[in-house]
């Protein structure tokens, strides 16, 4: 996704590079030439995905809902969605999260003010 529409060859070399790890190889290596918006269409994308598993599973928004103001890690090596090998990621994940759950927080507070209860 980070070449189509933007670099239709690449993502098609990419497509047909064989299987793991050359695809995660090839992109890395092209990633020069992915499409500028790319973190932004990522990030919108995430959030939706996120936006729809915690609505069809209604247990997940307790779970997320039960964390309260607790700051959301994602333990993981990669340094964009988790924290880094070295605690120095940009924890995307995490911070996606924690958006959903103040998202939750606000439409339950709005349901309670409009009916009086949960």
């Amino acid at each position: 996704m980070k070449f189509m529409g933007h670099k239709p060859l690449i993502a098609e070399h990419i497509r047909t590079c064989g299987g793991n790890p050359k695809p995660r190889e090839e992109a890395r290596r092209f990633a020069y030439e992915q499409d500028p918006t790319w973190t932004t269409t990522c990030m919108d994308r995430m959030y939706e995905v996120l936006q729809l598993k915690f609505a069809a599973y209604p247990g997940l928004e307790t779970e997320l809902l039960d964390t309260g103001e607790t700051d959301i890690v994602l333990e993981s090596s990669d340094p964009f969605w988790g924290c880094g090998s070295d605690g120095s990621g940009q924890n995307q994940l995490g911070d996606l999260l924690m958006r959903l759950r103040q998202e939750l927080l606000a439409g339950l507070s709005a349901q309670i003010d409009q009916t009086g209860t949960s």
